[in-house]
């Protein structure tokens, strides 16, 4: 689950710099707790390196 999400955020960022880079709102639907728990950590690694 961690790689996922973390492979699923480097997707959707890299597709708004290439082709919107004014979006500014994205929503991630999660049906589980663990993974919500998996997008925020990989979140915050791609935000603080």
């Amino acid at each position: 689950m961690d790689k996922a999400a973390h492979i699923a955020i480097t997707a959707v960022i890299d597709f708004i710099n290439e082709n919107q880079p004014n979006f500014e709102l994205v929503h991630f639907v999660l049906f589980a707790a663990q993974a919500m728990k998996a997008f925020s950590k990989a979140l915050y690694t791609l935000i603080n390196p």
